[in-house]
């Protein structure tokens, strides 16, 4: 999924720049590119904060699964 986001945003860049860019004044590149970071980021640090947040329930689970009364089951 992550490829085939990155590879949509790259292919809209390089139809933009090549094809559009001449003709768009310099504020709307500037916001384009503005929304390209934004996007890349966005689809960059989502996995980094699911594999963060899995962690960080993984070490709950953990815990609470050595800190147990040894009478519970």
């Amino acid at each position: 999924m992550f490829v085939f986001q990155a590879s949509v945003l790259f292919g809209a860049e390089i139809i933009l720049e090549d094809h559009l860019g001449q003709s768009l004044p310099g504020w709307i590149k500037s916001i384009g590119f503005a929304v390209e970071a934004v996007a890349y980021l966005t689809i960059g640090l989502t996995p980094f904060a699911a594999v963060v947040a899995a962690l960080g329930f993984a070490t709950v689970i953990a815990a609470s699964w050595f800190l147990r009364k040894p009478g519970e089951s």
